[in-house]
């Protein structure tokens, strides 16, 4: 099961993988202030599934970056949390941040400092 930030909580983690024996994967953002810097302080640099792709799509040139790691161990305190995934998107920007004008705009909002999480829960994650 996914779910998007609104359905990031604790209570639905504890819910779908006790009560309904389910896989989850939860987006994590800015809004949940103490989860999101806990997943951001994470060892990112020893994260050994990476995945890193630069492409040109719409006549602007992107890259992609995704890191997986395994929290079991980490103390995240999230419930029956196993895995973590950080994704990482740079879009072309002028000296100002601006997106280019000679480039089509991406997803609104997206900066080049901007990360998005999930997080994996299953049995086998922690209790917390």
């Amino acid at each position: 099961m996914t779910g998007d930030a609104l359905h990031t909580r604790r209570d639905h983690a504890r819910f779908l993988v006790e009560e309904k024996k389910t896989y989850c994967a939860f987006t994590v953002k800015r809004n949940q202030k103490n989860l999101y810097e806990q997943l951001r302080t994470l060892p990112w640099q020893k994260a050994t599934a990476k995945y890193y792709d630069r492409t040109e799509g719409h006549g602007c040139k992107e890259t992609r970056v995704v890191q997986v790691l395994t929290v079991t161990d980490l103390g995240v305190g999230f419930p029956h949390a196993a895995q973590v995934m950080r994704h990482r998107k740079a879009e072309p920007r002028d000296r100002l941040g601006h997106h280019r004008l000679d480039q089509p705009p991406g997803i609104p909002g997206t900066r080049r400092e901007d990360l998005e999480g999930a997080l994996g829960c299953s049995k086998t994650g922690s209790t917390s």
